[in-house]
């Protein structure tokens, strides 16, 4: 699996918003296994919307260490990454003792 940066036109092709960035992860065979979005904010590092094709399940991994390693390099010593909690790549990660879940974002209506 190979992770690389996007391009402009890749991330508002896939996101609709050329003011972030993410990161694109691909198959052996050059085929798209996912992606994930990132953006700063002040002192604080996020990551979101990933997304992978259930055909590669070491895309998420992948992309995670990407961005962690992205975190890094921009300076930041921890990033947030914003997640759907029923995102099984996730769940995976929890799951093998790889990550934990601190926090739930709730969403309501007005």
């Amino acid at each position: 699996m190979k992770v690389r940066e996007m391009t402009l036109g890749e991330v508002s092709r896939f996101f609709g918003d050329g003011s972030q960035r993410g990161l694109l992860a691909l198959a052996e065979s050059g085929e798209i296994a996912g992606q994930v979005a990132y953006h700063t904010q002040g002192d604080e590092f996020y990551a979101h919307s990933l997304f992978c094709d259930d055909g590669f399940p070491t895309a998420a991994a992948a992309l995670f260490q990407a961005a962690r390693r992205t975190c890094r390099r921009l300076g930041y010593s921890s990033g947030t990454f914003c997640v759907d909690a029923d995102n099984p790549h996730l769940l995976r990660l929890v799951q093998r003792g790889r990550a934990t879940i601190e926090t739930y974002v709730l969403r309501m209506e007005a």
